[in-house]
């Protein structure tokens, strides 16, 4: 039975949750899903709420100032995100903690020297993905450091948050450096000659600077990367409060969502709309979803 069958045969109809219009809406999603469909979203989110759009990381919980001079939503920007810079920062250096302790797992899996040379093009390719996931996670947890010092949340910040963004700060950049050399070298050897040359044991010298550099970070929130999730989550329904006043949707991860929704007492009402991304999605049927990995339009 449709919808409808069901309007046309009963008094209590479920209504799916909508956006709202003339407030704030919190929003789940699969984040890979809304990025290919980002476009749409934003489209309908101006015809159903009016104000602005906002990804997970865009979201500022005060509007701008009419005498602030500064690019709105650059670097320079100095308004506190509902998302903290600080914890975002500590979660990148736990993905790269991840990422290295991954290369150096698979890497004596996978390689017991008597391998063939399509198999090993093949486990240098699959290396290599996390080589990838070490650079990014290192230059976005660099790149926050340095918007952290030049945004207001960092006047939050307590002696000890500060002394550690300062270890940080100290040791990000050789460590950085050190990964980009050991990169090269990565590029312009096949894996035999890697292993031959004992690759690892140069990776293994920057698997130590980033558990010196991720020493710091419970000094400044956040443990390991669940734990780390879940105080992002707290934050952002903080954070949403704050701004409620701000009129728009602000699209979040839908574990965020889940979380907050998990920490309601019963009856408790927000602030400002929350919505899943499962909601989101069965009242916008034009939106197409992730189906096995594929875009697929809603029936």
């Amino acid at each position: 039975m449709g919808l409808q069958d069901a309007a046309n045969n009963s008094e209590t109809v479920l209504q799916l949750k909508k956006l709202q219009a003339d407030t704030l809406n919190v929003v789940g999603e699969h984040h890979t899903e809304s990025d290919n469909r980002r476009v749409l979203e934003k489209s309908i989110a101006t015809k159903e709420v009016g104000g602005e759009y906002w990804t997970e990381s865009e979201f500022r919980i005060r509007s701008q100032k009419n005498k602030e001079v500064y690019t709105k939503g650059d670097d320079d920007d100095p308004r506190a995100f509902g998302d903290p810079i600080i914890l975002r920062m500590v979660e990148s250096l736990r993905y790269v903690e991840d990422a290295k302790s991954d290369f150096k797992k698979y890497w004596k899996a996978w390689i017991k020297g008597n391998e063939k040379e399509d198999e090993l093009a093949h486990i240098k390719s699959e290396l290599q993905k996390i080589l990838v996931v070490c650079k990014t996670h290192l230059n976005e947890a660099n790149r926050l450091l340095g918007q952290a010092k030049k945004n207001e949340e960092s006047i939050g910040y307590n002696e000890s948050q500060n002394f550690h963004m300062g270890q940080i700060e100290k040791n990000i950049g050789k460590t950085k450096s050190y990964f980009l050399d050991i990169v090269e070298v990565w590029k312009a050897k096949d894996l035999g000659n890697l292993i031959a040359t004992n690759y690892l044991k140069l990776f293994k010298k920057f698997s130590y600077d980033i558990d010196i550099l991720c020493i710091s970070a419970p000094y400044i929130g956040g443990k390991d990367l669940d734990a780390t999730s879940n105080m992002r989550s707290d934050a952002m329904d903080v954070g949403a409060e704050k701004g409620k006043d701000q009129v728009g949707v602000w699209k979040i991860g839908y574990n965020h969502v889940a979380d907050i929704k998990a920490k309601m007492v019963e009856d408790e009402v927000k602030n400002y709309e929350l919505i899943n991304r499962e909601e989101f999605n069965d009242e916008y049927k034009e939106l197409p979803i992730l189906v096995d990995g594929k875009m697929t339009p809603q029936k």
